[in-house]
């Protein structure tokens, strides 16, 4: 009677079949493809928000930096050495500022230009070495002020126009611009082959 009970249970009993093992793998599968999809998303995201991140300090920290400085620029009428000039390109500016208190002089010479994709700033102090006010043809020591800046571009206006450049040298009544406008386009680094890019503007009044 046992051995009867024995292999009917053993005749009934089939294991897993090839269907169910299919089914399995298939199910498996899915759960494996659709965790990798959420880290990938998940990995993107968190990139593409640091990205953004990034490109807003990078650029916030250049516009800042300019308004300080070109806010305090000077300039003057007189001849020869002690004449004080303010001069902009469509990617330079040139002025003398205000820089920090110190034993000889808070003024500097302040040279701001575009290249290779980067804004650079250079400043010379000027003291007992340099008394003068002049602009050299090219200043030494240039340190970034900003990277990963594809357009940089400043205008200046007049009270009545925009203009591409500016020159107290050429002015018979040397005046500063009332207001310089700021365009710069910053990007990121690239994300999964494409890379962040954000055009911040930004309007510096200098004469009221």
């Amino acid at each position: 009677m046992r051995k009867n009970i024995f292999l009917k249970n053993l005749e009934g009993d089939k294991g897993i079949t090839l269907i169910e093992i299919t089914i399995s793998i298939f199910i498996f599968a899915i759960l494996i493809l659709a965790t990798i999809f959420i880290f990938k998303e998940t990995s993107y995201r968190t990139a593409k928000v640091s990205g953004e991140k990034k490109v807003f300090s990078e650029s916030i920290g250049v516009l800042n930096y300019i308004e300080k400085y070109i806010t305090a620029s000077m300039c003057n009428d007189k001849e020869g050495l002690q004449r004080i000039n303010f001069q902009g390109k469509e990617d330079l500016v040139r002025f003398i500022a205000p820089f920090y208190k110190g034993p000889e002089s808070d003024l500097a010479k302040f040279s701001i230009y575009f290249k290779d994709d980067t804004i650079k700033v250079s400043i010379v102090r000027i003291n007992n070495k340099n008394p003068d006010f002049s602009f050299p043809e090219t200043f030494s020591g240039a340190q970034t002020l900003g990277e990963n800046i594809s357009v940089f571009k400043i205008k200046y206006y007049d009270g009545t126009n925009w203009k591409q450049c500016w020159d107290t040298e050429t002015m018979e009544e040397p005046v500063l611009p009332k207001s310089v406008k700021i365009s710069l386009v910053t990007y990121s680094k690239k994300i999964e082959g494409k890379r962040i890019e954000k055009e911040f503007t930004k309007i510096i009044n200098i004469t009221w």
